[in-house]
């Protein structure tokens, strides 16, 4: 379904897709490859033009959860789609991408049904409309990007960073950040770690209140 410049895709439904989560990432993934190959493509006609080249990018939210669908509408304006919770969800974490610095943000129920695929948690984040906060993750690939060695390493470093960061250790949680930059290059992470390390220089300037843990309340739909 277009809506504006958006496009919005479901799976599940007409028919039953059991692995629902893991084709919906698979797509979004795979949107990726041919932005890159584009991008590489346009680089070098603008480097032939001696022109500037600003690099293409997109945005993907994905959640999951129930939802109507089916044919909605009336006589005038009519077709076949799906609201819901889950739906604005999804359009706000896709808000979100560019204040992260990410091309593809996933919710906390999208990530436990892709427990084999290659993602980090970006944040804890209090969506708009919403009482409770929700976490965050950025899908960075598959399962063998899962499973290799390197990949783990970054996991690791990363986990310990947002646990450093979630308990005011400062020191610690810039340490961290540092190995995670190292670590995070090639997986187009970098303008994500940027933005951990302000907030970490802000909080260390004026520190959060009292029983803070990490959330982060959006103020707006992005």
């Amino acid at each position: 379904k277009y809506i504006g410049d958006a496009i919005m895709a479901f799976w599940n439904a007409p028919l039953d897709d059991p692995d629902h989560p893991r084709h919906a990432c698979a797509a979004a993934l795979a949107m990726m490859r041919p932005l890159d190959e584009l991008n590489a493509a346009l680089a070098t006609e603008f480097a032939a033009r001696g022109e500037t080249f600003v690099p293409l990018r997109i945005g993907i939210g994905l959640e999951m959860g129930e939802s109507f669908v089916g044919n909605l509408g009336s006589a005038q304006r009519f077709n076949y789609s799906v609201i819901g919770d889950p739906v604005n969800v999804a359009s706000r974490i896709e808000g979100r991408c560019k204040g992260y610095g990410l091309d593809i943000v996933i919710g906390e129920s999208t990530r436990e049904g892709v427990p084999e695929l290659a993602a980090l948690e970006i944040d804890r984040v209090r969506l708009l409309g919403k009482t409770m906060a929700t976490r965050l993750f950025t899908l960075v690939g598959d399962e063998a990007m899962a499973r290799s060695e390197r990949f783990g390493e970054l996991a690791a470093e990363h986990a310990a960073m947002l646990a450093a960061y979630r308990d005011r250790d400062w020191d610690a949680a810039m340490l961290k950040l540092r190995r995670c930059h190292h670590l995070g290059q090639g997986y187009g992470l970098g303008n994500f770690y940027e933005l951990y390390g302000q907030r970490i220089d802000a909080f260390r300037s004026e520190p959060p209140p009292p029983g803070w843990d990490g959330e982060v309340v959006a103020e707006d739909k992005h």
